[in-house]
């Protein structure tokens, strides 16, 4: 039995390694062996349950935003474990997934055509219950997400108070990942108030943590999450450099084009407010040709899709109707609604640009 718990151990550690370099498949591997063992543990693996659901829900979660693959299956399964751990009567199991469901509805929130704002529903109970049972370790789990949710709303005074809130709990546990977090959120409730200079430089020590922690795809979600707060500000230059940083980093941990694409839309709409349209323009359509490559048709009419913009600003109206075109065409096959409807409206701005409004109703 003893064996069975150090064996499960080694692998839960194992998984949170994985997860932390962003190698969610080995993540989930992992993870799911070392639940399967404490679940045949019984009652002797019972208080290692949460974490390790968790955990692999964790995974999961990355698993999704690397493939756009929805997550509603995946919501599906933090509710049933957060019912089988009410069940039992464990009051942190319960929360540890609730905490899980407010962070799926986030990932949701990501994705194209999701519209509906997150609930503070999942994570408020799970603040009430943690407070009852006295877990901090979660609480601050528990306040990040509820930080986050609140800047999707948005609400920037709430947002901030989470953050505020998670900040010394977590820096008194050791936590440097989860106060790393926690300054990020804080950071953005800054830069999102217009205090850009202040926001700057929390966003930076956030950075800085995530980088010495090794949880590079954080470092790199922060520094383009960040640039577009910057260009927001009217700070398209210090926007740029971030998104370039964030793009290049990918890159080098060689991610998936559903990880690279948003940064590298944030490096276009910078060089485009920067009226560097040519530029945009052939940044768009070395993207394009690469996902084609690869085979990521999604990827790569999000970046023909930037090529139709750059080429509007540079007054290449044709060649922009021709683009659109080519993108419309690349998503033939594929079920992304919203993005076909971004490309039907790229071929219709460039006919308005072509004053061919016959056409382009």
């Amino acid at each position: 039995m003893a064996e069975k718990r150090r064996q499960a151990a080694s692998l839960f550690s194992a998984a949170e390694k994985h997860l932390k370099a962003g190698q969610a498949k080995e993540c989930v591997q992992a993870a799911g062996d070392a639940l399967d063992i404490f679940r045949g543990l019984g009652a002797d693996g019972e208080s290692a349950l949460a974490d390790t659901v968790r955990l692999l829900i964790e995974g999961k979660r990355q698993i999704c935003l690397q493939t756009r693959e929805s997550p509603k299956e995946l919501q599906r399964f933090a509710d049933e474990e957060r019912q089988k751990f009410k069940q039992a009567g464990d009051k942190r199991g319960e929360a540890a997934m609730l905490i899980s469901i407010a962070e799926i509805a986030l990932d949701m929130r990501k994705r194209p055509a999701q519209v509906d704002m997150p609930s503070l529903a999942p994570v408020e109970q799970a603040l009430q219950i943690l407070r009852d049972v006295g877990d901090k370790r979660l609480e601050g789990m528990a306040l990040n997400a509820m930080s986050e949710t609140y800047l999707a709303r948005p609400a920037l005074v709430e947002a901030k108070s989470a953050a505020e809130a998670a900040m010394p709990l977590l820096e008194d546990l050791g936590d440097r990942l989860g106060k790393a977090k926690a300054l990020r959120n804080f950071a953005r409730c800054q830069l999102a108030g217009g205090r850009v200079v202040a926001g700057e430089q929390t966003s930076q020590a956030a950075i800085e943590v995530f980088r010495e922690e090794g949880a590079r795809r954080l470092e790199a979600e922060e520094l383009v999450a960040s640039s577009e707060y910057l260009l927001a500000a009217g700070k398209p230059k210090s926007a740029l450099g971030r998104a370039e940083q964030g793009l290049a980093l990918l890159k080098f941990l060689h991610c998936a084009g559903a990880e690279e694409m948003p940064a590298l839309i944030k490096v276009a709409d910078c060089l485009l407010a920067l009226n560097k349209g040519r530029t945009a323009m052939m940044r768009g359509r070395e993207a394009a040709n690469r996902f084609q490559v690869d085979g990521d048709r999604v990827s790569q009419a999000m970046a023909l899709q930037i090529v139709v913009a750059a080429q509007l600003q540079l007054g290449k109206r044709r060649d922009a109707l021709q683009t659109a075109q080519e993108s419309h065409e690349v998503l033939r096959d594929t079920d992304d609604g919203t993005l076909k409807a971004l490309a039907l409206k790229d071929e219709a701005s460039a006919l308005i640009a072509l004053d061919d409004f016959e056409e382009a109703t």
